[in-house]
């Protein structure tokens, strides 16, 4: 018995729209594969403020250890001093609860929130830009425990 023509036609639609998911899937995978660290950590870390004129250094991160602190390195134009002053603003924005441990030299915030902590600590790295001192900015975060 012979196929009609309509339904071979509408088949080869199907398969062919099948195909083309297929293929959007595919890319789409790739574009997430494609994605710079920076965005990733941004949307994964989405309550924890970036300075926009910071570059996210890379890390070296230890695959078998079972620690679930995850740390972010950043290094900004700004001072240690401006970077306080920065985080203490924006974490409270974010609804953290803040311990403030800073010291004339060195800046260290903990931070609590009820799923998460974080420690900020910022130091000044020595070198100038544009006759200010750049800072190093470091973020230990941890998820807690339910």
């Amino acid at each position: 018995m012979p196929i009609k023509e309509e339904v071979k036609i509408g088949f080869l639609l199907l398969v062919a729209g099948a195909l083309s998911s297929c293929s959007k899937q595919s890319h789409s995978k790739n574009n997430l594969k494609s994605k710079s660290p920076e965005t990733i950590l941004q949307a994964k870390y989405s309550d924890i403020p970036t300075p926009l004129n910071s570059i996210l250094l890379p890390t070296e991160r230890d695959d078998t250890s079972t620690s679930k602190i995850e740390l972010l390195t950043m290094q900004s134009s700004l001072s240690a001093e401006q970077m306080h002053d920065f985080y203490i603003e924006k974490l409270i924005t974010q609804g953290w609860d803040i311990n403030d441990f800073s010291t004339h030299n060195d800046t260290l915030l903990v931070c609590e929130k009820p799923h998460k902590e974080c420690i900020v600590s910022t130091i000044n790295t020595g070198q100038k830009t544009q006759a200010k001192e750049s800072s190093l900015i470091n973020i230990f975060i941890k998820q807690k425990e339910p």
